[in-house]
This record gives C-alpha cells, structure tokens and sequence, in this order.
C-alpha cells in the first residue's frame, strides 16, 4: 500500500473545512439553533442559540464565531455579537471583547489545552456538536443570579435585531418546523433475497457514516489509501549510561513511550495536525507493530 501524503501547509483548510460543516449543519441542524453567513466575511459566522433550561430558559443568545486558518485542528474563538447585551454580570464565563470561556472555544487557549482528550474541542469536532455544546454553556451561568439580573437580559433584547446578519429571536430551527408527514406504506412484501441485500446496503451505509476520517471526510470504503485508525505516537527514551544498580538497569529497559491518540483519524489529518504543531517527524516508515505472540 503506498504511504498517504499529506499537506502541512493547511493556511486554507479551515474556511473550507468550516463551510463543509456548515452544509452538513444545514442538512440536520440542531433543533433551537440557526447559523448565519456574514456577507463578504466568509471567517466569520453569527449564531443563535436559544437556552432550554435553567434561569435563561426561551432566552435566544446572538453570538459570533471566528474560524481561524488551522481550524479545525484549532478551534474556533467566540464571543456575543455586538449590541446583543449579555455580559459578565449575566454569566460567569462571558468577558465582553475577550469572548467567551469554554474548553470548545480557543480565546481562552489554557482552558482548551488543559481540557481532557474525552472534553472540549478536538479536531473531529463539528460545527452540529459545538452548536449542542454552546446550549449547555448558555444554560449554566455558574452564578447565583438576581431575578432583575435574569429579567434585564430578556426586557433589552426583547427586540433585538443584528445590524450585521439581520437575525432576530425568532430565527431559529424548532423541531415543529419539519415535515411531519407520515411515511406511506412500504408496499407488498419483498423477497428474502431483497431484504439481504437491503440489510447489507444498510450495513454498508452505516460503515461509511462511522468508519471515516471526520476531518477530511474520506472513508477507506471509498478511498483504498486511506489509512484509518486510532494514531500511536512512540518516543524513543535515551538510555544512561553507567548505571550501577539492577532495579534501575532494568527499569531503563523500557526505553519507548507511547501515546494513544483517543480518536478514530486518517494518517493525513493526523500529520497535518502535528505539522501545525510544530512537530518534526521527517522518518515516518509507518512501521507495523506485532503483539508479544508475534501476530
């Protein structure tokens, strides 16, 4: 198989990446969100969200969305779309012009680094699951708040209207705006050997949905070359020299560390995510590991 190559220059991946998500987004959105396109600012992008429960329940917060060069390897920055007012005093984690304080937004850089590899932004995350992630940051202020804290924030922007996008409260997907027709009847039955052939087009169908890189959006199902997988990194550990004692010679015995990288990647995203990094690995022979059985 030959080796996948890869492009560690990604200055123009992530305005794509974002507008690909975004189509998906469009296709299944996220029930009590709405994402807007700023006109000839293709980087940026508006969003309502609206709180389902807590104190802000109803409340549709406007907000704004930077997507930087390297995303989605980096994540997006966010902070409140001006003339929106929703500030500190209303949640904890808001900070005016320095945006908002969450693991799955990069304005806060230490928050997202220090967020553990099963939390937070990761680059296979989506515009679908930060849109889901953002509810649940709105919801929770982390604060004990006033009732005239909680009111101030609906009464000033009862009638909010961005200047920018031209969004209101009521642009929203809700769930009651899809078709809920019924699905006609599946007609007379189908042969045994119909229904096999269906169940496999199914089971191939959901391969394709799962068994794919989720930053390139490419599946070995379709595309031989692609290596997919979990990425182990190996580090080989110098050993010291002159070391007298036992215990320690043999505890210098194991001389490579690994590091698992928790996320089904192709070999292409994950180069590309170290070249942004910063990390050096010109040899990479993509050596085949063997079990202690040989196998």
């Amino acid at each position: 198989m030959p080796i996948p190559t890869f492009n560690s220059n990604s200055n123009n991946v992530g305005v794509k990446k974002a507008m690909a998500q975004l189509r998906d987004y469009t296709k299944n959105p996220v029930d009590g969100t709405k994402i807007f396109v700023i006109e000839n600012d293709i980087r940026t992008f508006h969003v309502n969200t609206r709180i389902e429960h807590g104190v802000y329940e109803g409340l549709v917060v406007h907000w704004e969305l930077q997507i930087p060069d390297k995303y989605p390897f980096v994540p997006a920055s966010g902070k409140v779309a001006g003339g929106f007012h929703f500030t500190h005093k209303h949640h904890e984690h808001v900070y005016g012009s320095s945006g908002l304080c969450t693991d799955y937004l990069s304005n806060f850089a230490g928050m997202q680094k220090s967020a553990s590899a099963y939390g937070g932004w990761t680059p296979s995350g989506t515009l679908v699951q930060l849109m889901i992630a953002m509810k649940e940051f709105f919801a929770e202020p982390d604060m004990r708040l006033s009732n005239s804290v909680v009111q101030e924030a609906f009464q000033r922007n009862a009638n909010f209207k961005c200047q920018k996008c031209s969004g209101s409260k009521n642009d929203i997907y809700l769930n009651s705006q899809q078709d809920g027709s019924k699905k006609s009847d599946d007609g007379p039955e189908k042969p045994e050997s119909s229904l096999v052939d269906n169940d496999d087009a199914q089971r191939r169908t959901r391969a394709r949905q799962e068994l794919i890189c989720p930053v390139i959006m490419r599946s070995p199902l379709d595309d031989p070359n692609i290596l997919i997988g979990f990425p182990v990194a190996l580090k080989r550990i110098q050993r010291q020299s002159g070391i007298s004692n036992t215990s320690d010679r043999i505890r210098q015995l194991r001389f490579v560390e690994m590091q698992l990288f928790p996320e089904l990647l192709s070999f292409e995203a994950y180069m590309q995510s170290l070249a942004i990094e910063g990390a050096n690995y010109d040899n990479i022979d993509l050596a085949r590991l063997r079990s202690p059985m040989g196998e």
